[in-house]
């Protein structure tokens, strides 16, 4: 996957208000795409990868700050809840945060 710009990097954890995700060797990175926008999205690991089928999801929490407010639903798997992240929501609070007010792309 290639970049014609430098995308914005932000740990998930600046995006909901939480200290920077420090690097390590579990560190893990996204690249999304998502309009004209594009930002890498660190965490600090990744346990896996499951599939959920889509008439399986449940609403997202009423509550709406800190991580509740990017998620688009809740699956279930074996293991448990599973959060479904809302990349658009995601990528538009990144872009808020590296754009100044009035300003245009990244």
């Amino acid at each position: 996957y290639s970049f014609k710009a430098t995308p914005d990097v932000r740990s998930f954890g600046q995006l909901v208000g939480h200290s920077p995700v420090p690097i390590r060797a579990s560190t893990r990175a996204a690249l999304v795409h998502c309009g004209p926008w594009k930002v890498a999205v660190v965490s600090d690991s990744v346990e896996g990868l499951v599939a959920i089928p889509r008439g399986s999801l449940e609403p997202p929490p009423a509550e709406s700050s800190g991580v509740a407010e990017f998620l688009s639903a809740v699956g279930r798997d074996r293991q448990g809840a599973v959060a479904i992240l809302d990349l658009p929501r995601l990528v538009e609070a990144a872009r808020a945060r590296a754009v100044p007010a009035g300003g245009g792309h990244a």
